[in-house]
């Protein structure tokens, strides 16, 4: 259309509409940085009134948990974090709430996150990471080598997640039928899991946009946590 004009017209009307994406996407980035001011206040205010602290930093976070896999990616830009702690009948819990930014150009990608961290130093987990298993697309993966640990006695395990680790033995020993039947008894569907050292952590495919939701998910964090060490003689 631009093509039909005077060339000034045009050129003005081109610069024209770039400013007004420039001006949209100010606005835009305004309001993105306040929701994120206001969450972060909404957090720290439950924290006043719920006996547990807030943190907007990794530092509080026990060391160990820093090497999981969803700490791994590179962040490039950091737009929030907030982090309730405390501890609930003697363990110590985290609750990791982010929004980052990883990658350039085509392969900038904005990540919310939500993690739930259970930190026990009276156990001493082999590193592990464990995840729903998602039929033809993780069959491919078997296939083209893709690590998946299976107990062919329990098919229902087996058929629901996938597993790995680095030490497959120890990671097989811990995960005896007991332990096993827990975790298929108590899954949602979307979670992750993976623990390491003193270790577990819960995370979820989808993200939380508000705090209430985030202690349902402590709360069953917690209760998967107790239910798993009842089958364990810690170390």
């Amino acid at each position: 259309m631009l093509d039909s004009l005077p060339d000034s017209l045009a050129t003005i009307l081109a610069i024209g509409f770039t400013i007004l994406i420039i001006i949209v996407g100010l606005i835009h980035k305004q309001r993105e940085k306040q929701a994120n001011i206001k969450r972060s206040a909404d957090f720290k205010k439950f924290c006043e009134n719920n006996n547990c602290k807030y943190s907007g930093s990794m530092s509080v976070i026990p060391r160990s948990v820093t090497k999981f896999s969803c700490f791994r990616n590179k962040v490039k830009e950091l737009e929030y974090l907030n982090i309730i702690y405390g501890n609930r009948d003697g363990i110590n819990y985290y609750i990791i709430d982010r929004k980052y930014i990883t990658g350039y150009g085509r392969d900038n990608r904005v990540r919310p996150e939500n993690c739930w961290v259970i930190h026990d130093k009276r156990m001493s987990f082999p590193q592990f990471f464990m995840r729903e298993e998602y039929g033809l697309f993780d069959n491919v993966g078997k296939v083209l080598g893709g690590q998946d640990i299976d107990f062919d006695s329990d098919p229902a395990f087996s058929n629901k997640f996938v597993l790995q680790g680095a030490n497959e033995s120890a990671v097989r020993e811990f995960f005896r039928d007991n332990i096993r039947r827990v975790f298929v008894e108590n899954h949602h569907r979307g979670y992750c899991y993976e623990a390491g050292s003193d270790c577990f952590m819960v995370q979820t495919m989808q993200y939380s946009s508000d705090i209430q939701s985030m202690m349902k998910l402590l709360n069953y964090s917690l209760k998967l946590y107790k239910e798993m060490i009842e089958e364990i003689e810690p170390s």
